[in-house]
C-alpha cells in the first residue's frame, strides 16, 4: 500500500509541473497575437493575469474537492491506522500488575499523542543529503537561469522571439524530466546517484559562462537551446527523485514531517538562487 501511495505521488507531481507549460504556451501566443506596444503589452498582461486568477481558483476548489474522494480518505485512513499501529508496537506495554496496557504521552482520553513521539531532529538527520540536495538544484537553476541569460544572450535569427523560446525550452524540459522520473524505466532510488546528480549540475555554471564569454560555437543558438534543455531537464528529474526518496528513507510514521522538511528547504533553495542570480553581472 505505501509503495501504490508512492507511485501516485510521483504521477501527481508531473502533472503539478504542467503550468510552466501553460505560461510559455501563454507568452507565445500573446506574443504572436498582440501588437508590440504598449497598448498590447498592457492587454498581455491582463490576459496573463486573468488566466493566473482563473487557475489558481480552479486549484482551491480542485484540492477540496480531492480531499473528499474516497481514495483520498482511504489513504488518509491507511496512514493514521498504520501509525497507530506502529507506535502501539514500539511504545505500548503491561503493567506486570494490573495487566493493562500501558500507553506512554498519550492523551487524557486514552488516544495516543503522536506528534510528542515525532522528533525533527531526528528525522533531519535522516534526510539532510536530500534536504540540501533539493535545495542546491534550484540555487544552481535559478541563479543561472532566466536572469542575465535571457537578456544578455542575442540572437540575430529569432530577434526578440529568443528569451521566450528559451523560457519555453527550459519549461518543456523540466516537464519531461519530471515524467521521466515518475516512469519505472527511468527513475532510480539509490541515494548516491540522486544525491551526486543534483550536485553535478554545478557543471552548469561553467556551460553557462561559455555562453557568455567563450568561444563563439558556444554562443550559436543550437547550442544554447540544447544546454538550457539539459538545465531544466536535470532539474525536474532530480527534484521528484529526491522528493520521492527523502519520505522513503523514513518509517511511515515520520514521511509527512520528512516531506514538510523536503518542500522547506526547496523554498529556501528557490530564495537562495534568486539572490545569488547577481553574479553573472560579475
Amino acid at each position: 500500500e505505501r509503495e501504490r501511495e508512492r507511485e501516485r505521488e510521483r504521477s501527481d507531481t508531473c502533472f503539478v509541473c504542467i503550468s510552466g507549460v501553460l505560461v510559455s504556451v501563454l507568452r507565445i501566443i500573446t506574443k504572436a497575437v498582440m501588437p508590440q506596444n504598449n497598448s498590447g503589452i498592457v492587454a498581455s498582461a491582463y490576459l496573463y493575469f486573468s488566466v493566473s486568477a482563473v487557475l489558481m481558483v480552479a486549484c482551491v476548489v480542485g484540492y477540496n474537492v480531492v480531499e473528499k474522494l474516497p481514495i483520498m480518505q482511504h489513504y488518509r485512513k491507511l496512514r493514521t491506522t498504520t501509525i497507530e499501529a506502529t507506535y502501539l508496537l514500539d511504545y505500548v506495554h503491561i503493567d506486570k500488575e494490573t495487566d493493562a496496557l500501558v500507553v506512554p504521552n498519550s492523551s487524557k482520553g486514552g488516544k495516543l499523542d503522536t506528534k510528542k513521539l515525532v522528533s525533527y531532529r531526528h528525522i533531519w538527520k535522516k534526510i539532510q543529503g536530500f534536504a540540501l540536495s533539493v535545495a542546491f538544484i534550484y540555487v544552481v537553476t535559478l541563479s543561472i537561469f532566466p536572469g542575465h541569460i535571457t537578456e544578455d544572450l542575442q540572437s540575430t535569427f529569432f530577434g526578440d522571439w529568443y528569451a521566450i523560446l528559451l523560457i519555453s525550452f527550459y519549461n518543456i524540459a523540466d516537464l519531461i524530466g519530471k515524467y521521466l522520473a515518475s516512469h519505472k524505466l527511468f527513475t532510480t532510488e539509490n541515494k548516491v546517484v540522486a544525491i551526486g546528480g543534483s550536485l553535478g549540475r554545478v557543471v552548469f555554471y561553467l556551460l553557462f559562462y561559455l555562453c557568455l564569454h567563450g568561444p563563439s560555437f558556444f554562443q550559436a543558438d543550437s547550442v544554447v537551446m540544447v544546454i538550457t534543455f539539459l538545465l531544466g531537464l536535470t532539474n525536474g528529474y532530480f527534484t521528484v527523485i529526491l522528493m520521492v526518496l527523502a519520505p522513503k528513507s523514513v518509517p511511515l510514521e515520520e514521511a509527512e514531517v520528512a516531506g514538510f522538511l523536503m518542500v522547506l528547504f526547496l523554498l529556501l533553495g528557490l530564495a537562495g538562487g534568486s539572490m545569488v542570480e547577481w553574479i553573472w553581472v560579475l
